[in-house]
């Protein structure tokens, strides 16, 4: 996963400064040809709204599920993963050697990371009918922020000192999310 060092590091299209008080994104070293235009975010970060107004967006996206999978299918391979989960939105890893679980937002190259000591809490909480629902997976440097409203669930993840991205899910798709938490809650029992 690409480095950010907020106040130097520019975004990966536009050029900009990333100074942490803009949602941004940092995507892996996927694969990518050298003559592929995605290349420019390979390890590299990327302002949010950039990415979403991007006409390469779509592209990038799709490399880095690509990468993604295929990098969770060899770590399971390892013995170091499970994949739990896998649909065209969704990938759900459980790590063995961390004691997590890793959710991959597909579509919107997101991810959540929550430690096996949170885990069924997580589902819980998300569960509640609240239309703001707060949780710091592993400290209160780390905070989650889901938002709901008619149009869907907007997620946030801040990291202290680090910075935030936010992606907003349509109500489908917070359902089908919701469906894949409660079908794994137990994961760790």
């Amino acid at each position: 996963m690409a480095l950010v060092i907020l106040g130097e590091t520019t975004c990966a299209i536009s050029g900009k400064i990333i100074s942490g008080k803009e949602n941004f994104l940092c995507f892996p070293q996927f694969l990518c040809d050298p003559n592929d235009p995605a290349i420019v975010c390979q390890d590299a970060c990327v302002l949010r709204e950039e990415f979403d107004k991007w006409e390469l967006g779509d592209h990038v996206t799709r490399r880095v599920k690509e990468f993604w999978s295929l990098d969770y299918r060899l770590r399971e391979a390892r013995g170091t993963s499970t994949v739990v989960f896998e649909s065209n939105d969704y990938l759900v890893v459980k790590s063995k050697v961390e004691e997590k679980v890793r959710i991959l937002f597909l579509q919107h190259v997101f991810v959540i990371d929550v430690p096996k000591v949170t885990w069924q809490k997580f589902c819980k909480v998300l569960r509640s009918e609240s239309n703001l629902i707060r949780f710091s997976p592993y400290s209160l440097k780390t905070k989650l922020i889901f938002s709901k409203r008619a149009e869907g669930v907007k997620i946030c993840l801040h990291t202290q000192h680090i910075g935030k991205d936010c992606i907003q899910l349509s109500p489908s798709e917070w359902s089908r999310f919701q469906s894949i938490l409660a079908a794994k809650e137990s994961l760790f029992d």
